[in-house]
């Protein structure tokens, strides 16, 4: 089967560069523009099934980028957006260089933020939301799959390196498109693919 991942469009925190996690919130202008080109590069590869993250600017980017494509869309709980709890929504250079938050996170996988999930707990329910979609499809489906930036880093670092602390390896763009392939193992034929946003990146 094939697999198309894709991030969410802009919202305010990405722009402000601050990390929104399981905070629900809605696409800027911007990220409304970014989904609405992402159907025209989505409509090329014919997807037959989306699933979504619960979360509204999956929701909204899912909706923009398969308008008129008539096909049944799924939500996914296990795609939402890790939680760090108490520390959302403040900037990501603080809480790397005071919190020190990416070596925490990879130096204790069952460690986690106030109130936040660990890196093995997303790593866990990434893995079966992608077990799920692999068991929903055939060989002939391609799943276009609309989800977050950490949550799908943290699937291609299972996926790809069989090791979940190899997460900030993988940088998702708004947007962004990657192509891939499955049948016993997943192959990235194409990652981070913003070429059909222009000017809109």
């Amino acid at each position: 089967m094939k697999i198309l991942f894709i991030r969410h469009g802009q919202i305010l925190a990405n722009r402000e560069g601050r990390w929104h996690g399981s905070t629900d919130s809605p696409l800027t202008l911007k990220g409304k523009i970014q989904a609405r080109l992402t159907r025209r590069a989505v409509k090329n590869h014919f997807p037959t099934v989306t699933f979504v993250s619960p979360l509204q600017r999956c929701q909204k980017t899912a909706l923009l980028a398969t308008r008129d494509l008539n096909i049944p869309t799924e939500v996914l709980p296990g795609l939402a957006e890790m939680s760090i709890g108490e520390w959302e929504n403040r900037k990501y250079a603080e809480l790397n260089t005071v919190e020190n938050l990416h070596s925490k996170f990879n130096e204790d996988l069952s460690w986690c933020p106030p109130n936040g999930e660990s890196l093995q707990k997303v790593s866990d329910r990434s893995l079966a939301a992608f077990e799920q979609i692999i068991e929903s499809c055939s060989a002939e489906d391609t799943s276009l799959d609309v989800s977050h930036g950490a949550l799908l880093a943290i699937l291609q670092a299972n996926l790809i390196d069989g090791d979940p602390r190899r997460w900030t390896n993988y940088f998702f763009s708004n947007c962004s498109i990657t192509k891939g392939e499955f049948s016993d193992h997943l192959r990235i034929i194409d990652f981070n693919n913003t070429n059909h946003l222009g000017i809109f990146v």
